[in-house]
């Protein structure tokens, strides 16, 4: 009901329209909800800002509705998140979420843990539970990517040099790079450069010269 749409004012607005159009009934469709998810991340395609994909799947009851066993139940699901990651290039988390006691622990248990990635069951046991439950699936999905990240700042050009790195939190190591230290998923960061150029005796034409290479290395956690 509602296509993958960012949390601004307007995505906030219009998410909150479809969940006021949920009613409850009388089924639990685990299957159909939790391949329908995928399916969406899958249609996503790849992205270059390398994205953290995760699924969270709600349930308050067992699977009567769909595909029931659930042996077959979690094979379709790992199944589907290892073709949709692949066509994604990177992981998807599956979190589950078990709300009162009516629901299948084991079922919701092997449905994360076999997702191949970092993903989790959690029991919710009263209403109280669920801002611990959301913090820790949260604070998963923003674990670190890539560790001893540093910045590489070279000057290029007669008379150009890089005169500071503005910031207090950044240092600088025994070469000169900037130390970014690790990051997280979907972390970014701002880092600004004084550069001292030389007078030009003209107007520049287009294009303008280069004047400066930037190089980010690190290690990469998830490969």
């Amino acid at each position: 009901d509602l296509p993958l749409t960012s949390m601004d004012e307007s995505g906030r607005n219009k998410a909150d329209g479809v969940i006021k159009g949920l009613h409850p009934g009388s089924t639990t469709n685990l299957s159909g909800g939790a391949l329908q998810a995928i399916e969406v991340l899958e249609r996503s395609g790849a992205s270059k800002e390398g994205r953290t994909r995760a699924v969270m799947l709600f349930t308050d009851g067992m699977a009567n509705e769909g595909l029931r066993d659930p042996a077959p139940l979690t094979r379709a699901v790992a199944g589907a998140i290892a073709t949709a990651s692949a066509k994604c290039g990177g992981p998807i988390s599956l979190y589950t979420f078990g709300f009162g006691a009516d629901h299948n622990e084991a079922c919701l248990r092997n449905l994360a843990t076999g997702s191949g990635s970092s993903g989790l069951y959690y029991y919710i046991k009263t209403p109280d539970d669920i801002p611990t439950a959301f913090a820790d699936a949260l604070g998963g999905l923003t674990s670190v990517v890539a560790q001893n990240v540093k910045l590489s700042l070279e000057a290029v050009g007669t008379g150009v040099s890089v005169k500071r790195v503005l910031g207090s939190t950044y240092t600088r190591d025994a070469e000169g790079s900037v130390v970014l230290g690790d990051l997280f998923a979907e972390d970014e960061k701002d880092v600004l450069v004084e550069l001292q150029l030389p007078k030009l005796r003209a107007p520049q034409t287009d294009p303008p010269p280069l004047v400066l290479n930037a190089t980010l290395r690190g290690f990469n956690v998830p490969r």
